[in-house]
């Protein structure tokens, strides 16, 4: 683990593992031991965790992710991660629809992951956002809003 999150780990803290092996299945481990050293070349800790392996779906030496779960947000705000435009200065910019106009909105940003931005504040839960063609658009160009088939169809996607 990389000393930067040193502080937030404790043993008993859960995470998450999963392994080609075992393809689509994740399994719970626990934080048992922390070593109290940092490996000076990686910057790195080693963690020791624990986890149910009765079945015996892993063996020793195969290869698996480890996803370490530091904290947890049930209600956020996410947009496609498309969708952000870079500005100078490290603004990130979206581009929403209002009345069949593109609107550029600065927006704070916090975690990422799976494809989706986590939006900490300028833009409402409710807001649609462009996520093609953003970085030709002007404020207060004409656009129009095209599902996509899945969500067209009904179907979830």
């Amino acid at each position: 683990m990389p000393e930067l999150y040193l502080g937030r780990i404790r043993p008993g803290q859960a995470l998450e593992v999963s392994s080609d092996v075992v393809a689509g299945e994740t399994f719970t481990a626990r934080v048992e031991a922390i070593d109290p050293l940092v490996d000076a070349s990686g910057r790195a800790v080693l963690l020791r965790a624990s986890l149910d392996n009765a079945a015996r779906q892993l063996r020793p030496g195969v290869f698996a992710r480890v996803r370490l779960i530091l904290e947890e947000r049930p209600s956020v705000l996410v947009v496609p991660e498309e969708s952000l435009v870079p500005a100078p200065g490290g603004v990130q910019l979206v581009y929403q629809v209002a009345d069949g106009k593109a609107l550029r909105t600065e927006v704070r940003t916090g975690m990422r992951r799976g494809g989706v931005v986590e939006v900490v504040s300028g833009l409402e839960a409710d807001a649609l956002v462009v996520t093609a063609g953003q970085l030709k658009l002007r404020d207060g160009a004409p656009v129009s809003v095209v599902l996509p088939a899945a969500v067209a169809a009904g179907r979830p996607g």
